[in-house]
């Protein structure tokens, strides 16, 4: 998992495939009050034949220790002849209901 402070309150963390069983049961997530992913979810972004382990899937967006936002990412791929293009499907998207208009969903998906 990465972590990056954006402010001295606000922290980015972005979780790859690999790290999925260990978010999903880790306290952090077991702390958070709306889920960013089910576990039948996250167990079909592990399970994804299109997925590689170090692709990133979860973006949350803490402020204070508490969920403010996440994003989920759905890993995929398309072909143009025979050449492989990868790409992410924008499965899920949440932000606190008294933080939305701030643009707080957009600073993750940038």
């Amino acid at each position: 998992m990465i972590e990056k402070s954006l402010s001295e309150n606000l922290l980015l963390k972005k979780i790859t495939v690999s790290e999925l069983p260990d978010f999903i049961n880790s306290a952090a997530f077991k702390a958070y009050s709306i889920k960013p992913i089910s576990r039948l979810r996250a167990e079909s972004y592990y399970k994804n034949p299109r997925a590689e382990l170090n692709d990133y899937v979860v973006y949350t967006l803490e402020y204070k220790g508490n969920l403010l936002a996440f994003r989920t990412l759905l890993p995929d791929l398309v072909y143009e002849k025979d050449i492989k293009h990868k790409f992410a499907w924008c499965s899920g998207s949440w932000v606190h209901e008294k933080q939305r208009r701030k643009g707080f969903s957009k600073l993750i998906l940038d």
